[in-house]
């Protein structure tokens, strides 16, 4: 007798595997905010540094003191230091990135398996289901049958 409520054996599995996948959407969600605020960061820096590159040409023009120019390249190279830091830190924000990508990718492919295995058990269900009704009405219509036989039968004699 099939059951007339589908269940399917491993659907804790399958909502574990949601979960861990819900969990791994979140952790790329916020690797990407990491990477895109590292990047900002990194932007603001180099205006910093374009802007700081300017002035540096500007003094040059207008004769300015040495203790100035030397203020303004040590204000540079501190900013150049902090510009490859902030490439670091961008690097590494992007190789989280692409690491909570890999993990959602397995964590998907993971749930989508055991998904697939839900589709097909449940359309095997649905099949049995349906052959179960076709036998149930092709019994009733044999002994619809039958009954009006024997009827007709008892009606001749």
């Amino acid at each position: 007798m099939t059951p007339t409520r589908f269940d399917f054996r491993l659907q804790k599995v399958l909502e574990l595997r949601e979960r861990v996948e819900q969990a791994a959407a979140a952790k790329m969600a916020a690797a990407t905010e990491r990477a895109q605020a590292a990047r900002a960061a990194h932007d603001a820096l180099a205006a910093i540094r374009s802007a700081g590159a300017q002035e540096l040409q500007d003094a040059h023009a207008h004769a300015p003191t040495v203790g100035h120019l030397a203020n303004l390249a040590f204000v540079l190279d501190r900013i150049d230091a902090q510009l490859d830091a902030s490439e670091g830190v961008v690097r590494e924000a992007d190789a989280g990135v692409e690491q909570a990508q890999g993990e959602l990718n397995l964590a998907f492919q993971a749930r989508r398996v055991i998904d697939r295995l839900r589709e097909r058990h449940h359309d095997e269900w649905k099949h049995d289901v349906t052959q179960a009704d076709r036998s149930l009405m092709d019994e009733l219509a044999l002994a619809r049958y039958v009954q009006r036989i024997a009827k007709a039968e008892d009606g001749e004699s």
